[in-house]
């Protein structure tokens, strides 16, 4: 059977004692506790913890503890550890302690105890989840200081996630999103609201050009040693980009848009500026030449495989041309060309 710590009062003579000697006790210091200074000891510890085994504070009791908290912190601006900081000493004992018992710091390599846990089959989250219903998070419309903002980017600065962590990161990303249908923006969209927001922040060229010193040179996450600045070989001409872009008969090669005004991009497929190479050029529009700065690997494979497709493709057609025309392979490359014009 479960108690309820709800089910027992105190009457309220004695409720209003109780508050009346703790307030004395705050305002005059030189007031001490029979218990201040001392410690409990390890079999005490255990007694108590077996006693409040099984006990579940009523919502009324939390309410009422959490407003009788607000009212001393109120009364006593030395409440709690306001203003106050740990001695080196307690943060060793903390710190022992957490080494211990296995939290903190010393979690890492164990798996978390909510990890896959739902409301539906585990109770702690069912009540996590029924205690912030409704409730509106503490931090939510209030932005940091300017004095703190800076302080967060100093602290940041110079520090990198190792490939470790970053493999954790990616691995809890897809598993939230496998586990939560509604993890991220899938399936949502921002409102009017947001969007007229969005577009007049961006809208504003202090903040474009904020944007810009924050994300320059090294401090940009696709920066590869600047290798933009690097020159071309002599070979990379406009005779030689206008080919390439006549070859894939001005096409994007991605997302398979035609060249209307401006011409399309001519892309090294390797990356590589020496390499002007007609197979190692792709034509691109603006958008999607901007796209193959991020994940590079990926997209040389992508485009390696593109060509080793369009290649067996080729071959594919010939073979069955020359078979239909009895192997005049004359006539097979004219009839190949009229039907690539």
């Amino acid at each position: 059977m479960v108690r309820k710590i709800g089910e027992y009062h105190h009457s309220e003579n004695i409720r209003e004692k109780i508050k009346v000697n703790t307030l004395i006790a705050m305002k005059r210091p030189e007031v001490k506790s029979k218990m201040m200074g001392e410690h409990m000891s390890d079999e005490h510890r255990k007694k108590l913890s077996i006693s409040h085994r099984g006990l579940v504070p009523s919502k009324e009791t939390i309410d009422k503890r959490s407003k009788s908290l607000k009212e001393n912190a109120k009364i006593n601006p030395n409440f709690g550890m306001r203003g106050k900081h740990h001695t080196d000493i307690a943060k060793k004992k903390m710190s022992l302690i957490a080494k211990k018992k296995g939290f903190g710091y010393w979690s890492k390599g164990k798996p978390v105890w909510n990890r896959g846990l739902t409301k539906d089959t585990d109770i702690r989250m069912k009540r996590v989840s029924e205690n912030l219903r409704g409730k509106i998070g503490w931090r939510r419309g209030q932005r940091h200081k300017k004095e703190t903002i800076e302080k967060m980017r100093k602290i940041k600065i110079g520090k990198h996630h190792t490939e470790e962590s970053k493999r954790k990161i990616g691995e809890n990303s897809k598993f939230r999103a496998k586990t939560n249908p509604n993890f991220g923006m899938r399936g949502k969209h921002h409102s009017d609201k947001t969007k007229y927001n969005l577009k007049k922040k961006w809208q504003d060229k202090e903040f474009r050009l904020q944007f810009s010193i924050i994300k320059l040179g090294e401090k940009n996450p696709n920066w590869h040693g600047g290798i933009s600045f690097e020159p071309y070989s002599d070979n990379w001409t406009e005779i030689l980009k206008t080919s390439i872009r006549e070859r894939d008969r001005y096409t994007c090669q991605v997302c398979g848009i035609r060249q209307i005004n401006k011409g399309f991009s001519v892309h090294h497929i390797d990356y590589n500026k020496e390499n002007c190479n007609p197979t190692n050029l792709i034509t691109l529009c603006h958008s999607c030449h901007i796209k193959t700065n991020g994940n590079r690997k990926e997209w040389v494979n992508y485009f390696r495989n593109q060509e080793t497709n369009q290649i067996s493709i080729t071959v594919d057609k010939t073979t069955l041309l020359e078979g239909h025309l009895g192997g005049s392979s004359t006539t097979a490359d004219t009839l190949m060309e009229e039907n690539n014009g």
